[in-house]
């Protein structure tokens, strides 16, 4: 059998090719290892895995779940609490049989296990996101003309729902789309760790210091045996199998009973936490743009004759708690249900639109915030809609957005504003 030589720089036939070579190469099925089949995070259902529960809704992980494992450059690298004690033992399994010569790390690329890369916190990731959507919002849909109108939180409100229609192909808005979309690593879920940051799509790399490394057989033995897996497609990554009897086991000396209850105590359901996190972020970026942009003229004709009077117009900044004052909740619901319309591409016509208000309105009123929230997530849920092609713009794509954004409304003459004055909103979870 020919060796992968695969790398994402091949054309589409080529590289179709060499995955299906790498497929066929890598071990699976013999009898000893029949329960370490890797998991392929590429091609099957396990897309999603740690990032969304047991219902299929987004999760991420509470943060007083973590615990640390090691120090990096950038600082403490974590897992959940878990993962850590299971990588902690195992840790001791192998330093053991390297005494006892059973591993010969001297000759593996493998080992030792010293994690590069381990949990990575989804929200300043989701903020820098949604700046370069700002970004393309100041620097493509502003023009004079919509300028003109915008003279209050309000109307800021309705341009920048008009301009999140042009480009809702190219960027996902709320916290829950962004978890299912694939530009979240799996590294969000804290059940993942990697061992190298080599290329994920250099397959060569993958079959010569892994498949073919003498203790390959060794690290699908002792991964499995505390509850790991491989990544078929980046072998120096492991993943907790929260399924699996090892990990059961330790799940429940926590105190989760089972998977549902483990997903309940270890994170939080995303859309629950989505209409805090809209409502913070559409305060910050009008509390930015009237800072910046505090002034226009107006222009309009004398009653008494063809006389044109200027008139300036104040754009009024408003504090945060002033703002959840004059903004209640109930109007951040209805917001997020037309946001939640337009990302997941249901385009459910404007009457579904109000009874599906309606509903979660009264949920609201009668049941409290978690029901209206859930209910709104089973209407505009579903793993086709979820899942996203979307991947981070490069600089290149991003000035591609603002021409694209631009021919649908005039050339812009806003001054693009101070970006990096747009401060993150970071929920403390």
């Amino acid at each position: 059998m020919p060796e992968p030589k695969g790398t994402n720089d091949l054309g589409s036939k080529e590289i179709f090719e060499q995955r299906e070579i790498y497929k066929e190469a890598y071990p699976t099925g013999d009898e000893f290892y029949s329960k370490t089949s890797p998991i392929d995070l590429w091609n099957d259902h396990k897309l999603l895995y740690g990032r969304v529960d047991t219902c299929g809704n987004p999760v991420f992980l509470r943060q007083l779940k973590l615990l640390e494992i090691a120090s990096g450059d950038d600082g403490p690298m974590f897992v959940a609490d878990v993962v850590g004690e299971a990588y902690e033992e195992m840790q001791g399994q192998i330093l053991k049989a390297q005494r006892l010569n059973r591993l010969d790390v001297e000759n593996s690329k493998i080992f030792p296990l010293e994690p590069v890369r381990t949990w990575k916190s989804i929200h300043q990731d989701y903020h820098k996101y949604l700046l370069t959507m700002y970004r393309v919002f100041i620097t493509s849909y502003l023009n004079q003309e919509v300028d003109r109108r915008v003279v209050d939180y309000n109307t800021f409100e309705k341009e920048f729902l008009k301009f999140y229609e042009t480009i809702k192909d190219k960027f996902i808005f709320t916290r829950t789309a962004y978890i299912t979309s694939r530009l979240t690593s799996p590294l969000m879920s804290g059940l993942a760790m990697e061992f190298s940051d080599a290329d994920h799509g250099n397959d060569k790399l993958k079959y010569d210091s892994y498949i073919q490394d003498p203790a390959f057989n060794f690290y699908r033995d002792i991964t499995r045996r505390y509850g790991f897996v491989i990544d078929k497609n980046a072998p120096w990554r492991i993943i907790a199998d929260i399924g699996s009897e090892p990990m059961a086991m330790r799940i429940k000396e926590k105190g989760s009973k089972n998977l549902e209850e483990f997903f309940e105590n270890y994170y939080y359901s995303a859309h629950r936490t989505d209409v805090d996190a809209i409502a913070g972020y559409m305060h910050k970026m009008w509390d930015t743009f009237a800072a910046l942009n505090p002034l226009f003229i107006k222009l309009r004709l004398s009653n008494c004759g063809p006389e044109v009077i200027t008139e300036t117009i104040h754009r009024r900044r408003i504090s945060l708690n002033d703002f959840k004052v004059r903004y209640k909740y109930r109007y951040w619901l209805k917001l997020y249900i037309k946001i939640r319309n337009i990302e997941t591409n249901k385009n459910l016509p404007e009457q579904q639109i109000k009874l599906v208000t309606k509903n979660a309105l009264d949920l609201y009123n009668y049941k409290g915030k978690n029901e209206a929230l859930d209910y709104i997530q089973k209407v505009f849920a579903g793993f086709a809609n979820q899942t996203r092609e979307t991947k981070l713009l490069t600089e290149q794509e991003i000035v591609a957005t603002i021409q694209e954004a631009q021919t649908q409304v005039m050339t812009p003459t806003v001054s693009p504003t101070v970006i990096n004055e747009f401060a993150e909103v970071i929920p403390e979870y």
